[in-house]
């Protein structure tokens, strides 16, 4: 059974050990990230906790700024969803 997961901001800043607002506020240009999407928005770090996985986003500005979390595993038939936005 697929089960609706999300985060809050305080868990998600404390998962990857980040200030949301500071990343926020940084130039794109300047941003570390592993990949980028179609949409051209940065992979910022992706966990693997066993079967679970979790991936920050940076929404480039372009298309409309801000930040997602999504997670993969067990509690939503491991299909990547997004569980917090900002």
């Amino acid at each position: 059974m697929e089960v609706k997961i999300t985060m809050t901001e305080e868990e998600a800043q404390s998962y990857f050990e980040m200030d949301f607002d500071e990343l926020l506020e940084a130039d794109e240009d300047s941003i570390d990230f592993i990949e980028q999407n179609h949409f051209g928005d940065l992979l910022i770090e992706s966990n693997r906790e066993g079967d679970e996985r979790y991936k920050l986003w940076r929404n480039l500005d372009c298309n409309g700024g801000g930040i997602e979390v999504e997670y993969c595993g067990n509690y939503n038939g491991y299909i990547y969803n997004t569980v917090f936005t900002k």
